[in-house]
């Protein structure tokens, strides 16, 4: 899966922590995703409880940070 790779390489922060392959979220936490053109922040507002079967949305983008290539994504 995408995400098991991008939270491998280090590129996906829950709640400021480095955030695992199989990391929970809930209501209210903080996701940061670092692209190659910067960092995506994004609240999560909600999980229903059948998630997987029913539509979003459940997060929304708070803010993004753009950064040079050569700056460390999490710095």
């Amino acid at each position: 899966m995408v995400a098991q790779e991008v939270c491998r390489a280090g590129r996906v922060r829950i709640n400021g922590r480095t955030a695992k392959p199989g990391s929970t979220v809930q209501a209210g936490d903080l996701i940061e995703l670092a692209y190659h053109s910067g960092i995506r922040k994004f609240r999560v507002l909600g999980i229903p409880p059948d998630a997987r079967k029913s539509g979003g949305p459940w997060i929304e983008e708070i803010e993004s940070e753009p950064f040079h290539i050569d700056q460390d994504v999490f710095t």
